[in-house]
């Protein structure tokens, strides 16, 4: 989920829009981190690992809006849920 920002926070806003802009990343780079995150969880099994990523890719999907500057939404926002969208089928 999108950490908690104030509308007045312009460093937590740039700060949150800089920490998931991967997710609004082109296709082979999006799959490089979720394949990263993956080798981050190796010592977890695919049984455990792979619902409980999906709950987590669910609930960024669920959210009204991934960023939080206009700036952000405008450039990552399609993508990001593409991309999220994406990964969920394929842990499925």
């Amino acid at each position: 989920m999108t950490p908690p920002t104030s509308p007045d926070d312009r460093n937590g806003i740039a700060l949150s829009d800089a920490d998931l802009s991967v997710l609004g990343s082109d296709p082979a780079r999006y799959d490089e981190y979720a394949a990263d995150v993956r080798t981050e969880f190796h010592l977890v099994p695919d049984e455990v690992f792979r619902p409980g990523r999906r709950t987590i890719l669910a609930e960024f999907v669920a959210a009204d809006i991934l960023f939080r500057s206009p700036q952000a939404r405008q450039r990552w926002e399609a993508a990001a849920r593409e991309n999220l969208a994406r990964e969920i089928d394929a842990l499925a």
